[in-house]
């Protein structure tokens, strides 16, 4: 059985280790990048597809390659949001931009957009 001092101990480093694991699982994340776009559109109206990038920046628009059937128009960087977090005297920014594109169906089907490129942090 523990007594008193050395149960306080183990409790203090508990409470240390579960403030800073979220510390630093919040610092050692890297780029990340999400695509979002309609699933079901209709002929002539425009959706858009959008590319988040999360906890950096991207160096230029995306490539996004010429599919059949689909005029696809890059609008530009329509969105970006920026959080400071201070958590146990660390400082943690996070970072998001959101690209967007304009994309017309011409012609009822399924389309397939191949890979779509993000140049991120000079990757």
């Amino acid at each position: 059985m523990m007594n008193a001092r050395t149960r306080s101990l183990v409790l203090a480093l508990c409470a240390i280790v579960w403030w800073t694991a979220p510390a630093r699982a919040q610092s050692d994340e890297g780029p990340r990048v999400d695509i979002e776009c309609d699933r079901e559109v209709i002929v002539g109206i425009p959706f858009e597809l959008r590319i988040k990038v999360t906890n950096g920046e991207l160096d230029r628009a995306p490539d996004v390659p010429k599919v059949d059937g689909l005029d696809i128009q890059y609008l530009g960087v329509q969105n970006t949001a920026g959080m400071t977090f201070i958590i146990n005297g660390r400082q943690i920014n996070k970072t998001s931009v959101t690209a967007t594109f304009q994309i017309i169906a011409d012609h009822e089907g399924t389309f397939h957009v191949p890979g779509v490129t993000a140049f991120v942090a000079g990757r």
